[in-house]
């Protein structure tokens, strides 16, 4: 019996725009099927749980592990994270970096898919480890960027981030 084949999902990049150059970019990452597994708001804060604290340790060690990757302002939510990420395309091309842009050529080395790959695959191997979620889907398929344009835009977006847990606690109580 063959295994059912995915549909194939529209594209929600930029077409025809280099992932690789310079800039800063905006992502929101879900987890799968929206599960708020990674804490809870507690007042107006969100309070991570043991799963949440690994994703922020993760996406905090973004630039150790993709040195072309700068991280400005981030917030791990109860079901999702955003984060902006800045890239300077200074990758070397190595022969790991060689292989990994043959089998995905849509996540080339120094991209951001690339970035958010290894992000994801990282948080996955160690909540793995841990009985907590152990072979359990952690992350939805994709995420979700933008392509910040300007100063005024990344304040806007700088802004939503940092805001985010306190208009969950104001959509929370209501008007």
């Amino acid at each position: 019996m063959n295994p059912p084949t995915l549909p194939r999902r529209r594209s929600v990049r930029l077409p025809g725009y280099d992932y690789r150059q310079s800039g800063a970019y905006f992502v929101t990452i879900c987890t799968f099927k929206r599960r708020c597994l990674l804490g809870k708001l507690i007042g107006n804060e969100i309070k991570l749980s043991s799963i949440g604290t690994i994703v922020e340790n993760c996406w905090r060690a973004i630039p150790a592990v993709n040195q072309n990757a700068e991280l400005d302002a981030f917030v791990v939510m109860p079901n999702h994270l955003h984060g902006i990420i800045w890239i300077e395309p200074n990758t070397p091309n190595t022969d790991e970096n060689k292989i990994h842009d043959a089998c995905h050529p849509n996540a080339m080395s120094g991209s951001l898919g690339r970035t958010i790959n290894l992000f994801k695959g990282a948080c996955t191997r160690v909540l793995n480890e841990k009985p907590v979620l152990q072979n359990k889907r952690l992350w939805q398929r994709g995420y979700y960027e933008h392509i910040i344009r300007d100063e005024q835009d990344l304040f806007r977006v700088r802004n939503y981030v940092m805001q985010n847990p306190i208009v969950l606690f104001i959509d929370e109580i209501g008007p």
